[in-house]
C-alpha cells in the first residue's frame, strides 16, 4: 500500500498505548507484553523489599505491578483463556511471597489483591 508514493509497510501488530494489538482471522490482544512487564516490576520490587512483611508487599504489588498488567484491559473483550494467562503472573508472584503453591490459600490472597 502507498500513499502518495510512500510505501507503507504491512505489520501484523500494532502497539498502541502500551496494548498490543496483533492480526489473525481476528484481531486479538497480544499480553506478553503486559506480563512481562508485570513480572520486570514485581522482580525488582521483590529484590529490594523481600525482608518486608508480607502485607506492605502486597500493598507495593497493588500499587506498581498490578497496574502494568491490569493497564486498558477494561476496554477490551477478552476471552476466559486470556483473563487466564493475566493471573498465573499475580499467582506466580503470590507464591515465591508466601512460599507456597497452595491454591486455596493463594486464591484467598488473589481475591484480596483485585
Amino acid at each position: 500500500i502507498t500513499i502518495e508514493g510512500i510505501l507503507i509497510v504491512w505489520s501484523y501488530s500494532l502497539k498502541y498505548l502500551g496494548i498490543t494489538l496483533t492480526s489473525a482471522d481476528k484481531v486479538t490482544v497480544d499480553i506478553k507484553n503486559a506480563r512481562s512487564s508485570f513480572y520486570k516490576l514485581f522482580n525488582s520490587l521483590f529484590s529490594i523489599i523481600s525482608k518486608a512483611s508480607e502485607t506492605v508487599i502486597i500493598s507495593l504489588v497493588k500499587s506498581f505491578s498490578l497496574l502494568s498488567l491490569m493497564y486498558g484491559i477494561e476496554a477490551l473483550v477478552l476471552k476466559a483463556s486470556m483473563l487466564h494467562n493475566l493471573d498465573r503472573p499475580l499467582f506466580h508472584a503470590l507464591s515465591k511471597l508466601f512460599k507456597t503453591y497452595d491454591d486455596k490459600l493463594l486464591n484467598c490472597v488473589f481475591y484480596l489483591l483485585v
